[in-house]
């Protein structure tokens, strides 16, 4: 096979791969979201799993607010004025106290936890 083509059918391959990480991000639970941006390793965060957290919550919390609702919940992120840690933080804490909302997908657990903290006027 030319060196071309066989590049070709790798980069076609990890997309692929890309996408289907993609949908299964779609269908996170709570529990997996917690269990992700609490992974300790050796008494160190996994930088992997970290970076996901930080990610998958930031990008939830940017595509909703008071004018654009997310399975019905809104919240004042201008109100919040967090840094990108401060809201992972917050969204860790509502889990802790939600116990129950681990079972539910986690873009509602996000969109419960900021909806509660800074709820629109």
């Amino acid at each position: 096979m030319h060196p071309a083509t066989k590049l070709f059918a790798l980069s076609l391959s990890g997309l692929a791969l890309w996408g289907a990480g993609d949908a299964a991000a779609s269908h996170l639970h709570g529990e997996e979201l917690y269990r992700m941006c609490t992974h300790q390793s050796a008494k160190t965060l996994d930088p992997m799993a970290s970076g996901q957290c930080l990610g998958f919550i930031v990008g939830v919390a940017d595509s909703f607010d008071c004018g654009e609702a997310l399975h019905g919940f809104r919240w004042d992120g201008a109100q919040a004025q967090l840094s990108q840690h401060q809201l992972v933080n917050l969204v860790l804490q509502w889990i802790d106290t939600h116990r129950a909302a681990r079972q539910e997908e986690a873009s509602r657990v996000i969109g419960a936890a900021l909806s509660s903290a800074f709820p629109c006027p």
